[in-house]
């Protein structure tokens, strides 16, 4: 964090006669759990001031601040350590657990008395009690489904998930060593939508055991870490809060981070406040480059689509199109709830965007259309779209291309300054082989060339004829690949060739492994969709996350190891290589 979030209330005790960045002025003191409201007009406001306190004892989990190093560094280590500990790790503490908690608080406050609370003592149930349930869909089920598959192949300890939820083990154990306090003010004029939760009191003791975190590798990584490796030494480091100021004790000394206030963002949804990753990080990144607040009126709408294919579809052809708004109403509103909220201050810059874009493509000539098909599958309780054709054409003055390909085959063209080129595959999806054709001229000064070939996809064969002149003599030659060698035999000019190279062997040699094996049953990748009221939306990261649990789910723990060792020996040779080139401590 930067000096700059100082502009405004963030990280420092709010001046009551200070104005906002909207223009607003700060609410008056709010009544015990209610929101903060603002006072009527021609009054001087005050700060909302809502005091909760947390028990004293307790345990959780998080890593603690840098000591030493600038103050923007360790402002940065202790606010990074905080949001993991408050937000990340809390919500991992018991991602199985959600259907047994209450949802939601009272008031922002107590949504933060809550996590606080539920963190220390270890409470699974309660901390995911108050995180925003969109930002555990989205970016804390995902990662805990790639720990499980970790733990199948032994690469991480069976301890590190316990009663279906993560476990730290023993490697982080914290205790809250002095009452916390907050102060509650809302984000926006007039809502209670978003609020700022400010810790103005309180202290946090924790502690990291290395060895401890060394317990929760699993036998593939044995050889990788011994603990006469890992610090024997337990570090401890102690967290004061106060307004104005966060004091930061270590074994290295005392960090005094002044002016600075540790914040928890917390969102309502459906009459309950929560704490919000995701509009944390929203308005960090909005007071890092010193932006307005947005409008709540001038907020993006969701669209959606019919179905999880024409959601896809849409998404790629707005996108193609560089509109960027209709794509983003495409994308999941929840799991984006901040973006489409924060929307307002993104939406000037993207039609910038956009306007240099097509005014780029029309100075250049450049025109294109795309259009995707695709399909649907049902993995476990998720809907996954799959792409399976597309239709694309792009024409410019030097340079024109056109594919059409379906589940079926398709065809496809390519067209510049003398080169025509143009094929048809057809593709059969159960036995999962493609075979088609390819043809094409090639004019220039001296060049005059018709070719023609067939190709198998699935034995990676190919052969075919080319016909024509090179510099006035005549070229009629035969070609062929069988996998391992090319072949080529007929006559240029008057005299006759017969050549085979068999450089592209692509037999594998013993210690590679076969990916084509080890990968079999991976299922095909696509994009996560789910459905909001009736209408379907593509998500983000719940993409990319499953996307790594299909991988992982694709191997066994022989086949683990196998791609260790191999990659492990690539590596030192590569090494081995480099020391060798250049000669290193010669």
């Amino acid at each position: 964090m930067t000096d700059q979030f100082n502009s405004e209330p963030f990280g420092e005790q709010p001046n009551p006669n200070q104005p906002n960045l909207q223009g607003q002025q700060p609410a008056q003191q709010a009544s015990q759990g209610q929101p903060a409201q603002q006072p009527p007009q021609g009054q001087q406001p005050q700060w909302a001031v809502q005091s909760q306190q947390a028990p004293q004892q307790g345990q959780a989990a998080a890593a603690p601040s840098s000591s030493g190093g600038s103050n923007n560094l360790a402002r940065f280590g202790l606010i990074g350590a905080l949001a993991v500990l408050f937000i990340g790790g809390a919500a991992a503490l018991g991602f199985g657990l959600l259907g047994g908690s209450s949802g939601g608080s009272d008031t922002p406050a107590a949504a933060a008395e809550q996590v606080f609370q539920a963190a220390a003592d270890q409470d699974p149930v309660g901390a995911l009690g108050v995180i925003l349930p969109s930002d555990i869909e989205a970016f804390v089920d995902p990662n805990v489904a790639i720990l499980q598959e970790l733990v199948r192949l032994e690469i991480l300890d069976p301890s590190v998930v316990e009663d279906n939820g993560p476990s730290f083990g023993e490697a982080f154990q914290f205790e809250i060593t002095e009452e916390f306090e907050f102060e509650t003010m809302p984000l926006f004029e007039g809502s209670d939508e978003v609020n700022s939760v400010l810790v103005t009191a309180g202290q946090l003791t924790l502690t990291f055991d290395e060895q401890a975190l060394g317990d929760l590798a699993g036998e593939f990584l044995e050889e990788e870490i011994s603990a006469e490796e890992l610090s024997d030494e337990v570090e401890t480091a102690v967290l004061t809060f106060e307004p104005n100021r966060v004091m930061v004790e270590t074994s290295d000394g005392v960090e005094d981070l002044s002016n600075e206030t540790f914040e928890i963002i917390t969102a309502k949804q459906d009459g309950r406040h929560y704490i919000a990753p995701s509009y944390w990080i929203a308005e960090l990144i909005r007071r890092g480059t010193g932006s307005p607040k947005p409008l709540l009126e001038n907020r993006l709408v969701p669209t959606g689509a019919d179905s999880p294919e024409e959601a896809l579809n849409q998404l790629a052809k707005s996108l193609s199109e560089f509109d960027f708004e209709t794509a983003m109403s495409l994308m999941d509103p929840e799991e984006f709830g901040a973006v489409y909220l924060y929307w307002d201050l993104l939406d000037e810059g993207n039609r910038e965007l956009e306007a240099q874009a097509a005014s780029l493509l029309s100075d250049q000539g450049i025109t294109w259309e795309l259009d995707l098909t695709s399909r649907s599958e049902a993995r476990g309780d998720r809907t996954v779209v799959i792409p399976n054709g597309i239709m694309f054409s792009l024409n410019s003055p030097d340079f024109n291309t056109s594919i059409d390909l379906n589940p079926n085959g398709g065809n496809f063209e390519v067209a510049a300054e003398g080169v025509i080129v143009n094929g048809e595959v057809d593709i059969d999806t159960e036995a999962q082989t493609a075979e088609g054709s390819l043809n094409g001229d090639i004019q220039g000064e001296s060049v005059a060339l018709d070719f023609n070939g067939a190709f198998d996809a699935d034995t990676t064969e190919a052969s075919g004829e080319i016909t024509g002149s090179v510099a006035g003599e005549p070229v009629d030659v035969t070609f062929e690949f069988d996998g391992e060698c090319v072949s080529i035999r007929g006559t240029v000019g008057q005299e006759p060739i017969s050549e085979q190279d068999c450089t592209l062997d692509n037999t594998l040699s013993e210690d590679q492994p076969d990916l084509g094996a080890i990968f079999a049953d991976l299922q095909t990748p696509g994009f996560n969709a789910v459905e909001r009221d009736g209408k379907w939306f593509i998500s983000g990261y719940p993409t990319i996350g499953y996307f790594y649990v299909d991988l992982l789910a694709a191997i066994s723990t022989e086949e683990a190891e196998e791609l260790r060792e191999f990659f492990e020996d690539s590596a030192n040779e590569a090494f081995d290589d480099i020391q060798n080139d250049f000669a290193f401590g010669g």
